[in-house]
């Protein structure tokens, strides 16, 4: 909830979706592995490297693939 109450003080939509097409391109870029420990694994997840509360945006620059137990 707290999430959810900061997004929208930062006038943020309350929860975002990558296009498909985004997706796959953050996916080919970081060779299908996590840009932290390089492990290929099904259990990826695409998130901002800056985060967009902070200024972050949706572009493929500020994006990257990780698994979800290191975000």
């Amino acid at each position: 909830k707290r999430h959810r109450e900061k997004r929208a003080a930062a006038g943020l939509q309350s929860q975002w979706s990558a296009p498909k097409a985004l997706r796959q391109a953050v996916y080919e870029r970081d060779g299908f592995a996590c840009v932290y420990c390089g492990e290929k694994d099904q259990r990826l997840s695409l998130d901002h490297r800056v985060p967009e509360i902070r200024g972050g945006t949706h572009d493929i620059s500020n994006r990257s693939e990780e698994h979800t137990s290191e975000l």
